[in-house]
C-alpha cells in the first residue's frame, strides 16, 4: 500500500513539472506582450508552408541588418545584445551593441553577430544580426481570404512592412505584422 502512494506521489510530481514549464513560458510570453515597450521594425517577410494548417513568416529585420561601427572586437557568431530605440520615423533602431548583458533600464534584446565585414573606410565594419524572435507561426484556419492573399503574393519593396515586437528586459514577442497597413494574422473573432 506504501508503494502504491509513492507512485501516485511521483506520478502527481511529474505531471506537475510538466505542465509547469509551459505554463510558466505562456505567462512569460503574455507578461512580455502586455507590459513591453512596442517597437515597429522594418522587415522583408517571407513565408513557407508549415504543414499541419499554418505558414511560418520568415521575418528579416531590416534594421539589424549592415550596422555600422569602428569597434572591432566582435566576432562571427558572438553572442551579443543589442540596445534599441526608435528613430525620427517611429521604427526601431540599434543603439548600441554590447558583450554583456545591460544593467540599465534601456531596451535590449539578445542577438548574433551573423556577418561581418570591412566597410569601404577600413576603420569601419558592418554588422549584421539574428535574433529569437524572426520566425512568426500563422494558423492559416484563422487568417482571413484577405490575409491569404496578401501572403501569397510577394512583398512589394513600395510596401510598408513591418512587425510590431514587444520588449521587456531583454525577452521579446511580436505581437503582430503588418504589410501596407493591414495586419496579418488571426481574423477577430
Amino acid at each position: 500500500m506504501k508503494n502504491k502512494i509513492w507512485i501516485l506521489l511521483v506520478f502527481s510530481l511529474l505531471i506537475f513539472v510538466q505542465w509547469m514549464f509551459p505554463i510558466q513560458m505562456i505567462l512569460r510570453q503574455e507578461n512580455i506582450l502586455t507590459s513591453g515597450t512596442e517597437y515597429k521594425f522594418r522587415i522583408a517577410p517571407s513565408y513557407q508552408d508549415a504543414g499541419l494548417g499554418g505558414k511560418f513568416l520568415n521575418l528579416q529585420f531590416i534594421d539589424l541588418q549592415n550596422f555600422s561601427t569602428s569597434d572591432t572586437s566582435f566576432t562571427l557568431f558572438e553572442n551579443v545584445y543589442l540596445i534599441i530605440a526608435t528613430d525620427s520615423g517611429g521604427y526601431a533602431k540599434i543603439q548600441s551593441i554590447v558583450h554583456n548583458k545591460p544593467a540599465s533600464e534601456n531596451d535590449f534584446v539578445p542577438a548574433r553577430v551573423a556577418s561581418l565585414y570591412n566597410d569601404e573606410n577600413p576603420l569601419n565594419r558592418l554588422l549584421s544580426f539574428e535574433v529569437g524572435f524572426q520566425q512568426y507561426f500563422l494558423e492559416e484556419s484563422k487568417l482571413s481570404i484577405e490575409n491569404l492573399e496578401i501572403l501569397r503574393q510577394e512583398v512589394q519593396s513600395s510596401q510598408q512592412a513591418y512587425a510590431l515586437v514587444k520588449i521587456l528586459k531583454g525577452s521579446a514577442a511580436i505581437e503582430s505584422i503588418v504589410v501596407d497597413g493591414k495586419i496579418i494574422g488571426p481574423s477577430p473573432e
